[in-house]
């Protein structure tokens, strides 16, 4: 047996032999897919679909090699994350940066010591070198020839990575064109198993060496002692030792091949070798195209023989129908026949767990319906599969184990597996995964914020996973706000360093539903205050009454709203800026098209403010530019656009009140109106001023500014017969937060956390305000996650439709009933498999204590396949140490 030829390093890709037709070259890819554990039935068969398209792009004179291996290197995104974590400096909090810390050191340490799991896939594509590829060296330089013949590959394969990446793009798998220090790095891998803790970063590849030189001839390489043993066994015709094939590297190696198909198969039924929970073992499928004239020929040569025991046997009937069929799909271009190499290689430094490994290896082969395969202990076998296994030579003439199938067949036995492993564009938290594997998450992808849902029962650590998650991502944001009943989130907020605010009838903070909190006055802030007013006045059963009601509380509110703008311009300040006011209207209105479509007038207002505190000179400009006649009229026939205008220049104390309101309606009702009626609502409506049953939270100046980092809002301390404050405060809060959201920078990450939103159900106008945050707040670069627990609830409320369209993240923790768990999932298509293991999650407090964790299924919208897969929760907050353990 020879070893490969030696070669090069040509420019991202392997030459093998000499650069001319005795010689070879190979292109390497790395890949990418998805997990299939959680895949539905439509996405397994696209996935089947492409895999027979890899195969069926194949050209006859070319083969393929598909290699997949199993490490435990998170290197790459341990490290940026570490990064990002230093990047924050002083802006991140004590306890967030203690608990990234924490993170990293731990699946540090984890990885080091090889306890992560992670499963790559690479593919490879080899051909022989043309004639007209060959070197003529009495008309060229060696370096010109060398640099044609790289272009005319470069050409070739550039084609084949768009073929390829046409057929993984849809499944949502990746495909990397491999370069020199990725070649580099997999043969250097493979000639030394014992370097598996080298970085990725290339250190040692001296392009002007060989392929041989480089892969021995290093500072990680063996003693020149165990080369020439490995040489030697290579010319040996003795048998090493029966236990394994044979010692290289310091490692004992070892090869299984398979001598017979299973009898059926599915796709992901390689899962079976692949999510083994080992590590360092490694497939290797070559494939070799076979002529699909001379399989014709030879299947319709099979017919004629059956043709004639056909009297007798009539039962072969069905055998040449299956064979004519064959050979339609043959000549379709439907099927391609292929001879296959499967090969697994094994490798470990000590005897038994090599055993081990092997049993395990064997069991799971075994386990594939009728397989069959031979252990190849012999040394001089085990080194010819070894050869024939080198990444990207498909070459070795070693036919002994090779198997026919077609691409039809072949596309569920090839290794394309993978961990899963979350997010590629890196990890902004990280957690541990299913089989040992590291799960990158994130809330912000591709620069936009991913809107969320959490379902789960109670008592599966759906606010201890949220804490931790708020403990790795706060410091990506400017303001974070959360609502919920309970104080589920003290134990954090307490590591912040930051007080909730309590809601309650005594309390003695005023948030003013008339404040736009520099926000110029909009219908939407005048229908939300709309449909405050109306759940302080009460519900009434009678829907088109109520509808009226509310139109009524409009006019009122909007008539206040213009006899305050009337008594603030009685300030001879207020009355001099106006023409400034009125010029920065009307560019509002110009300028919204500058941004988007879907852009108002108010918003582009704020921008224009902040612009101008820039001192943008294009702004200041522009807003020059524009006339005296034009700002005159806008004044005059224009006046509504300037008034809701001023309302973003007001201070607090310039705002009407919810006692003013109360007052209007007492004293100068509407004519139209009925007084009787008028004075009724009035009533009702006293009981939320300041010195009424409700407090002072409705009622005067605001004097609490929503201005801090994290903002938390607890409403579990209002009574529960006071029912109407807190549905009424809850609607309150929702719309102070919208406005100050609306009023910061969009380049700065906002977040708005719900529990149990659909609380807010039964709240006329409610949906619409749950709307507004679930549609429009996207573009102020703020994320929402709505957390349901009581999904009885959530199901019939008119908020459901707002919360799962718009929702491009969903979270499921432990379900009690699956009904629920199928209508939740029914938009996105949750596998059966994955709802019966959602089904099957431990609850935290039925854990022993200091072993508590938290497991919930992760699943995020992507273009191709989604990602979803087990997040398994370990934490300091889930996970708090004991008084024996702290001492």
């Amino acid at each position: 047996m020879k070893m490969p030829p030696d070669g090069f390093f040509l420019k991202d890709f392997l030459l093998w032999g000499e650069p001319d037709q005795r010689g070879f070259v190979s292109k390497g890819w790395s890949v990418s897919v998805p997990d299939t554990r959680n895949a539905s039935e439509q996405f397994l068969t696209a996935y089947s679909n492409a895999l027979e398209g890899i195969m069926l792009s194949v050209a006859e004179e070319s083969r393929l090699q598909i290699r997949w291996a199993v490490h435990s290197d998170y290197q790459k995104e341990l490290l940026a994350y570490q990064r990002a974590t230093e990047s924050f400096g002083e802006n991140i909090a004590p306890w967030c940066k203690r608990v990234r810390e924490e993170r990293f050191n731990r699946h540090w340490h984890q990885m080091t010591n090889r306890q992560l799991r992670r499963e790559r896939c690479s593919l490879w594509l080899s051909k022989r070198i043309e004639h007209s590829h060959s070197f003529r060296f009495f008309q060229n330089s060696i370096e010109q020839q060398i640099d044609k013949l790289t272009d005319q590959l470069d050409t070739e394969f550039e084609h084949q990575t768009a073929n390829f990446r046409n057929l993984f793009s849809p499944i949502g798998g990746q495909l990397t064109p491999m370069t020199n220090e990725d070649n580099y790095n997999e043969l250097f891998s493979y000639f030394n198993p014992s370097d598996f803790t080298r970085t990725d970063e290339l250190t040692t590849l001296d392009p002007n060496d060989s392929i041989y030189g480089n892969i021995w001839q290093c500072q990680h390489s063996p003693p020149a002692s165990q080369i020439e043993e490995v040489v030697s066994l290579l010319k040996s015709k003795k048998n090493h030792r029966p236990l394994y094939g044979f010692q290289m590297d310091g490692y004992l190696h070892n090869f299984l091949v398979l001598t017979k198909w299973p009898r059926n198969t599915y796709t992901g039924i390689v899962n079976m070798l692949t999510k083994l929970p080992l590590l360092d073992y490694e497939i290797i499928v070559n494939l070799y195209p076979k002529n699909n004239e001379r399989e014709i020929k030879k299947e319709e040569a099979e017919i004629k023989v059956l043709m004639a025991d056909l009297p007798k046997k009539p039962s072969l009937k069905v055998d040449i129908g299956r064979k004519q069929a064959k050979i339609e799909q043959l000549r379709r271009g439907v099927i391609r026949p292929f001879e296959v190499d499967f090969i697994v290689h094994l490798w470990e430094q000590k005897i038994d767990n090599l055993t081990a490994k092997t049993i395990a290896l064997k069991q799971a082969i075994n386990g594939l319906e009728s397989a069959k395969f031979e252990e190849c202990c012999c040394t001089q076998t085990a080194l010819q599969l070894w050869a024939l296994s080198i990444p990207g030579w498909t070459w070795t003439d070693y036919p002994h184990y090779r198997l026919y199938g077609t691409s039809f067949f072949l596309a569920d036995m090839l290794p394309f597996s993978a961990s899963f492993t979350g997010h590629p564009e890196g990890a902004e938290a990280l957690y541990d995964g299913d089989n040992r594997s590291l799960v990158s998450y994130r809330e912000f992808v591709g620069g936009s914020p991913q809107h969320c849902a959490t379902f789960g029962t109670s008592g599966t650590g759906k606010s201890k996973t949220q804490e931790d998650i708020l403990s790795q991502t706060n410091p990506y944001y400017a303001f974070t706000c959360i609502i919920e009943e309970g104080l589920s989130y003290l134990p954090w907020l307490k590591n912040m360093g930051v007080q909730p605010i309590i809601i309650h009838p005594d309390l003695d903070i005023t948030f003013n539903y008339f404040d736009t909190n520099g926000s110029a006055l909009t219908g939407m802030h005048t229908s939300i205050a709309a449909s405050l007013v109306a759940v302080m006045a009460g519900a009434s059963k009678d829907e088109e009454k109520q509808a009226l009601r509310q139109a009524m509380f409009a006019e009122y509110i909007d008539q206040l709203l213009e006899d305050r703008f009337d008594e603030w311009l009685h300030d001879s300040v207020n009355y001099e800026r106006l023409p400034h006011i009125a010029r920065c209207a009307i560019l509002a209105d110009q300028y919204k098209s500058d941004l988007d479509a879907n852009t108002t007038t108010a918003e582009a207002l704020l921008a224009i403010k902040e612009l101008i505190a820039k001192n943008d000179d294009t702004i200041l400009t522009r807003l020059a530019a524009i006339s005296e006649e034009k700002v005159s009229t806008a004044l005059h026939t224009g006046s509504r656009i300037v008034r809701n205008a001023a309302y973003s220049w007001f201070e607090p104390s310039d705002f009407p009140t919810h006692s003013q309101l109360v007052n209007m309606m007492r004293s100068a009702p509407i004519a139209e109106h009925n007084r009787d009626e008028v004075n009724q609502l009035a009533t009702r409506l006293s009981q939320w001023c300041a010195d009424g049953a409700y407090g002072k939270l409705f009622d005067g100046l605001s004097n609490r500014q929503l201005k801090d980092r994290i903002v938390h809002f607890e409403l579990g301390s209002i009574p529960d017969a006071m029912m109407e404050m807190k549905v009424a405060a809850g609607f309150l809060i929702m719309n102070q937060v919208r406005q100050i959201i609306t009023t910061m920078p969009r380049s700065l990450r906002k977040e708005v956390i719900f529990e149990e939103l659909a609380a807010f159900t039964d709240i006329p106008g409610g949906e619409k305000l749950v709307a507004e945050f679930y549609m429009r707040l996207r573009k102020y670069n703020c994320r929402v996650n709505s957390i349901v627990q009581q999904y009885a609830t959530f199901k019939n409320s008119r908020i459901r439709p707002f919360v799962l369209g718009n929702s491009s993240q969903f979270v499921f923790f432990k379900q009690n009933d699956l009904a629920d768990l199928r209508d939740q999932s029914a938009g996105i298509g949750l596998p059966e498999n994955t709802m019966r293991r959602i089904m099957n999650y431990p609850k935290p407090d039925q854990l022993p204590e200091g072993n508590r964790y938290s497991q919930c299924t992760y699943y995020q919208s992507m273009s191709g396949q989604p990602l979803c897969g087990t997040m398994t929760i370990i934490s300091p907050l889930l996970n708090p140490p004991t008084k024996k353990a702290a001492a």
